[in-house]
């Protein structure tokens, strides 16, 4: 019975349909970084508050009502004079008020501050498009790296592969010949160097797919699975450059890059806030107004007044003194209503206020020298950015073109090495060669396969980050 329940269990397992990695190329790695990437989503973030930042200063140039309300509840003994006894008593006391502020003029600030928050939302945009071209670059970079990775893992298996070949075919010989004897223990040596070469490697391509998965934002940075690059036609018609208009292009690009107008925007935002610095010399004058509704559980009014008793008491008349007789009258009480307390005891006011800074311990002064300096290094900053992306832009250009003829260099050199190392190799068979020049041939020989795949993803990486700056967009990434 359990020898079918095993095996019931082993089919079902077979059974169930496997799951098939996802294989990466470049732009899907691209576009999910788009919406994943961590520092992308933080330069998003702080786009954001820059729009809720230009809200507010927008909505600051209106004015400002506020309502309040102070409600008090008092309880305590006090003595009643009429009949000298204590008594407890206790009263609610409520004040509500609606408050308005109004800067009428204050020399311009309150609108230089919402031109300034346009400035940066300006600016944080452009943060992102420049964070998003930085990234992508960083993937495309991180992806090639994966790549030539790869390509030392494989020449390091494919050495080892032929170290395991030799070692086999001398171990099948005879061993009672001291010469075949060390001959096994030199590749036996040369096996275990070639596959500490592989671990090695093998480390260090998790390392870029660490790399590449950390700015994907993969949750299984070493799961990652990237596709191959189709070779392309290795051509140069033309040195690059040369084309008519070329060098006009990337010179343009260096003033609509956005790291180009960030720095010009920064120029505006400096201008702005040296002007604010001007402002604040000039007074600020605001008009206040506000109603206070005030009500009292203590304030009553005479409800109905009758005759208690007449009243026999001395008046002075004429100069005698007579008796006369004067009413006594009793009051009962109510305590008002909201809206009567409202009617008695409301209150109203407007007022102006006038504020001017006389004195500020130079404090001005120095604000308005550090604009400008600000405004200077604005300036300075987008003629350096500028140069910047037009050298990148240069250099883009020159690197394609070495790295096209490295390329094209490199597999002819291959050539000749791969007729070189497969003569090597039969005449190590044969024993005409000893085994330390064949390893030194073969060492060479892969050397050379190695320098001709890294020729050739970096001719493609080159020719992605020149297409780039020649055309500014993104998707040729």
């Amino acid at each position: 019975m359990k020898t079918f329940f095993f095996i019931m269990t082993c089919l079902a397992i077979s059974l169930m349909p496997v799951r098939a990695q996802k294989v990466w190329n470049l732009h899907q790695c691209i576009q999910h970084a788009q919406n994943n990437n961590l520092h992308i989503k933080q330069t998003r973030l702080n786009q954001e508050l820059a729009l809720e930042k230009t809200i507010y200063t927008k909505t600051d140039l209106y004015p400002t009502v506020q309502f309040s309300v102070s409600p008090t509840l008092a309880m305590g003994r006090s003595l009643d004079p009429t009949t000298y006894q204590y008594a407890t008593n206790g009263f609610i006391n409520n004040i509500m008020g609606v408050n308005m502020n109004q800067v009428l003029w204050a020399g311009g600030r309150k609108k230089n501050s919402h031109q300034q928050s346009i400035v940066e939302q300006e600016i944080a945009s452009l943060q992102e498009q420049k964070n998003t071209v930085a990234i992508a670059i960083q993937i495309t970079q991180a992806y090639f790296q994966i790549l030539l990775q790869q390509v030392y893992v494989k020449s390091a298996e494919r050495q080892l592969s032929i170290s395991g070949e030799q070692l086999a075919i001398f171990q099948k010989a005879n061993t009672t010949n001291p010469d075949t004897a060390y001959s096994v223990l030199e590749w036996q040596a040369q096996v275990a160097n070639d596959e500490f070469t592989l671990t090695k490697y093998k480390n260090e391509l998790k390392t870029a797919q660490i790399n590449l998965g950390t700015l994907l934002a993969l949750p299984d940075p070493l799961g990652i699975e990237i596709a191959e690059i189709k070779d392309e036609t290795f051509t140069i018609d033309r040195p690059i450059g040369q084309k008519k208009g070329e060098y006009d292009l990337f010179y343009k690009m260096a003033y609509w890059h956005p790291s180009t107008k960030i720095t010009q925007l920064n120029q505006k935002l400096v201008a702005l806030q040296f002007d604010a610095v001007k402002a604040s010399a000039y007074p600020t004058i605001s008009l206040a107004a506000g109603v206070s509704l005030p009500f009292s559980s203590l304030f009553r009014e005479v409800d109905q007044a009758y005759l208690v008793r007449t009243d026999t008491i001395p008046v002075y008349s004429q100069g005698q003194l007579r008796l006369a007789l004067s009413p006594n009258y009793a009051y009962s009480y109510k305590t008002t209503s909201l809206v009567s307390q409202w009617k008695q005891l409301a209150s109203a006011y407007v007022g102006f206020q006038i504020n001017l800074p006389i004195i500020t311990g130079g404090l001005r002064k120095y604000q308005q020298q550090q604009a400008a300096i600000n405004i200077e290094n604005a300036h300075i900053s987008m003629l350096s950015a500028r140069a910047e992306i037009y050298k990148e832009a240069l250099l883009s250009t020159n690197n394609l073109e070495a790295a096209i003829l490295q390329y094209q260099a490199a597999q002819k050199t291959l050539q000749v090495w791969q007729v070189y190392f497969n003569t090597t190799l039969q005449k190590v068979q044969r024993g005409e060669v000893k085994i330390k020049d064949f390893e030194s041939v073969k060492n060479s020989f892969f050397t050379i396969q190695q320098n001709a795949e890294i020729a050739k993803y970096d001719w493609l990486l080159k020719k992605k980050i020149y297409q780039y700056y020649s055309t500014g967009n993104m998707e040729d990434l």
